[in-house]
């Protein structure tokens, strides 16, 4: 711990007197220098036995995203399905809802003490209430079918997104083990 600290407080001191010595900016582009060179050195020292095994890491990962995508993929297409079921049976009650009210409309043009409709004789008033209800229940329909087509459509987006969420997860998973032969080539080349 103590040598830690140590080089901390050394690092620090360097980055201090560089910045007073040749300027906050180009003491930082002296920093981000070293630091790419230093990154580049390891990575061009790592062993090819941890490179292959590090990107098999990665292929296992990407097996696990690509199979929790595809589930996910399932579950959206068959709640797509559901809501687009659920929309058609929603229109098919408004078209009913439509005929119903179109024969209620025709009846209350005629003013007369009594009314046959639907098996029931009833009176104008009793009619007029019942159309007034089939009205209401067809614009709370209407307005169902407006929110359910929304879903449905943010339901549509979410699986595109899962589709090409598992293309490029695929493809990725391809150029890793493309990768992978490649590195045991060379490694099976170099022994």
């Amino acid at each position: 711990m103590k040598v830690v600290r140590n080089i901390l407080l050394v690092v620090a001191g360097l980055a201090l007197l560089g910045g007073l010595i040749l300027g906050p900016r180009i003491a930082g582009q002296y920093f981000g220098t070293s630091m790419r060179m230093t990154r580049a050195k390891v990575q061009q020292n790592v062993p090819i036995e941890m490179e292959i095994a590090r990107l098999d890491g990665m292929v296992a990962k990407l097996d696990d995203a690509i199979l929790r995508n595809e589930k996910k993929l399932i579950e959206h297409e068959v709640d797509l399905e559901y809501m687009q079921r659920d929309i058609q049976q929603r229109h098919d009650e408004c078209v009913a809802h439509e005929v119903v009210l179109k024969e209620m409309r025709e009846l209350l043009t005629t003013r007369e003490a009594s009314y046959r409709f639907g098996g029931r004789t009833c009176s104008y008033e009793e009619l007029n209430q019942s159309a007034l209800n089939q009205l209401q229940a067809y614009k709370s329909q209407k307005e169902l079918i407006e929110v359910r087509q929304a879903t449905m459509q943010t339901l549509q987006d979410a699986v595109g997104m899962s589709r090409a969420q598992l293309e490029e997860a695929k493809s990725r998973r391809a150029n890793y083990l493309d990768l992978v032969e490649q590195l045991r080539a060379e490694n099976t080349r170099l022994q």
